[in-house]
């Protein structure tokens, strides 16, 4: 945004407080995360509740410009969906608690380092 408002000086008059909004801490995103959960009636399986925040951690830690914070929650939930659906569709009978749950496998959590990801 100060590269938007150095570029025509006529906009700093017009825009004289400046309100910074800090980045969601770890547990905040997790909570963010968790609570989409619960909107969407899914459940997370006991090891992603145990290695959720140490993921986002991980993840989050290199932050560059475009990090959208909750936005970043909001995708990885998305993602988790995503995967989740694709998981459940290959089984031939899915109980119901299986339809609602999310595991490690679909947040992109890996099962060899659970502090990284599918995607490292």
């Amino acid at each position: 945004m100060k590269k938007f408002m150095d570029l025509n000086s006529g906009l700093e008059s017009r825009f004289n407080r400046l309100i910074d909004f800090p980045d969601f801490t770890t547990r905040e995103l997790g909570q963010i995360f968790r609570s989409m959960a619960k909107k969407g009636k899914y459940k997370l399986s006991p090891d992603v509740e145990k290695w959720l925040d140490g993921f986002i951690s991980v993840r989050t830690k290199n932050k560059g410009k475009a990090f959208g914070n909750a936005r970043w929650a909001r995708n990885l939930f998305e993602k988790a969906v995503e995967r989740q659906s694709l998981r459940v569709t290959g089984l031939s009978d899915p109980s119901a608690e299986e339809l609602v749950t999310l595991r490690m496998k679909d947040v992109g959590i890996s099962l060899k380092d659970p502090n990284a990801s599918q995607e490292d």
